[in-house]
């Protein structure tokens, strides 16, 4: 058994306890750094039509924001399964908004969104401002679900399973 890996766990629980006591500088960032805050209402996406919208116009709506990037193969497996559950389940009101993440190149991911023919919006984060607000570290795919009243109700590291995303949706939606 390595000695390490039990004398860090034990640095940087001292380290969050530091940092909930607020006592350190270190135990504070640490703290930020596993529990970074989210903030969906000071989203505001550009999407690539030039418009610029907010979360708050999705109100009464849940909201799937999924990052993406155009050579990340399991985004581009899971795009096109987005793109038949939002035909689907967008007149029940489900919106879903694809953000192209900062690192990619934009005239690649726009291609791409044209080439797949995604039916919903696709934004552009260059500043890093919507992974900052909704606590997004970079990878994709990544998804947030923002429910009805703004709230962050589930995210998704990776592909998203299609069931467990429409049993999270089913409550959320208008009746069929």
């Amino acid at each position: 058994m390595s000695r390490g890996l039990p004398r860090r766990r034990l640095m940087l629980a001292a380290a969050a306890a530091a940092g909930l006591a607020g006592t350190g500088w270190a135990g504070r960032k640490l703290w930020q750094r596993l529990h970074p805050p989210v903030y969906p209402e000071r989203v505001v996406f550009r999407l690539t039509d030039g418009r610029r919208t907010r979360v708050a116009d999705y109100a009464g709506r849940p909201l799937l924001v999924n990052f993406w990037q155009s050579t990340c193969r399991p985004c581009l497996e899971e795009m096109p399964e987005l793109a038949r559950l939002y035909r689907e389940l967008s007149p029940r009101g489900l919106e879903i908004i694809g953000v192209v993440v900062w690192y990619d190149r934009f005239d690649k991911a726009l291609e791409t969104a044209r080439r797949l023919d995604l039916p919903y919006p696709v934004a552009l984060d260059p500043m890093r401002r919507v992974s900052a607000a909704l606590a997004h570290e970079g990878y994709t795919p990544f998804s947030v679900l923002i429910g009805p009243e703004g709230e962050v109700r589930h995210r998704w590291d990776g592909k998203i399973p299609l069931d467990d995303l429409r049993r999270t949706l089913e409550p959320m939606l208008a009746a069929p």
